[in-house]
């Protein structure tokens, strides 16, 4: 459709799609929900045995026992926690990049959960902060759940430098991948808490300017999400095309492309939303 034809739409729940696929609505089940409300309890307390572990380790550094010294190992987890919110802006770039561009909304597994919020996200980009905390954050902390147990359950000895960055990079590469979410939500409200807007303006979560230029069709840059730290980097070096030419031509993939450019459609709750950006400032 062209978007006159689309002038009073106001897409709620559905997702727009592109050649070939109709406009679907999906509702969570209570069986996913439950998978989602598991997947943060998990999380925060695999994260949270890790850190008393890795801390454990750094004091024991202090205390002239294990393989290396105390500064060294706190230099070492300092390190990784940069590295891992770095990892997860980069993380959060790749998982959006795959649900915009391959896949459908009848993908096993995949298309009611992953596919179609990321794709309904363009035609109605507010919806995501219509969701509750339950709702913003499951998905992400379900898919840190595999490698948190993984990490439980390996014998690292967290006085040995290499062995305490790695558990500190999948750590908070899962601290931030909690938070991917709740950051791209916070991007998309109009009145953000202040330390919320401190936060963006500051570039230490991702800021609501810097994410509106992924929201302008055909949606296929600035998918980093966390930060947005990779953004401009990754663009430069067109990694995005090269994922673009891989997934379609060595993967065999098709690609989805998003026919109607929504925030320019007048009327769109995107177009509503692009309009409220140009009159605030910064962040």
């Amino acid at each position: 459709m062209a978007p006159d034809a689309l002038s009073n739409a106001t897409p709620n729940d559905e997702v727009p799609t592109g050649a070939g696929q109709e406009h679907v609505s999906y509702v969570r089940s209570k069986g996913h929900m439950a998978l989602e409300i598991f997947g943060i309890s998990a999380a925060i307390f695999s994260v949270g045995l890790l850190l008393w572990r890795s801390v454990a380790g750094v004091l024991r550094g202090f205390e002239g026992g294990g393989v290396s010294s105390g500064p060294v190992l706190l230099a070492t987890m300092l390190t990784s926690i940069f590295a891992g919110y770095l990892f997860a802006d980069f993380a959060s770039g790749v998982v959006h990049f795959l649900f915009d561009r391959f896949f459908s909304l009848d993908t096993p597994l995949l298309g009611k959960n992953f596919v179609h919020p990321f794709r309904q996200h363009h035609s109605d980009p507010k919806h995501i902060t219509r969701h509750d905390f339950i709702e913003t954050n499951g998905n992400n902390c379900l898919a840190t759940c595999p490698f948190l147990f993984a990490l439980i359950a390996i014998p690292f000895d967290y006085t040995v430098p290499w062995q305490l960055f790695f558990v500190g990079l999948i750590v908070f590469s899962a601290v931030g991948t909690f938070g991917t979410n709740q950051f791209h939500k916070w991007a998309h409200a109009d009145d953000p808490p202040h330390w919320v807007g401190w936060l963006q303006d500051h570039s230490v979560i991702l800021p609501r300017r810097h994410h509106q230029i992924h929201h302008s069709h055909p949606y296929d840059t600035h998918y980093c999400i966390t930060t947005g730290w990779l953004n401009g980097p990754l663009a430069k070096i067109h990694f995005w095309k090269f994922l673009e030419w891989f997934g379609t031509r060595v993967a065999r993939l098709q690609m989805f492309t998003e026919a109607t450019p929504w925030e320019q459609v007048p009327g769109s709750p995107a177009f509503h939303e692009r309009e409220h950006m140009a009159t605030t400032t910064g962040r």
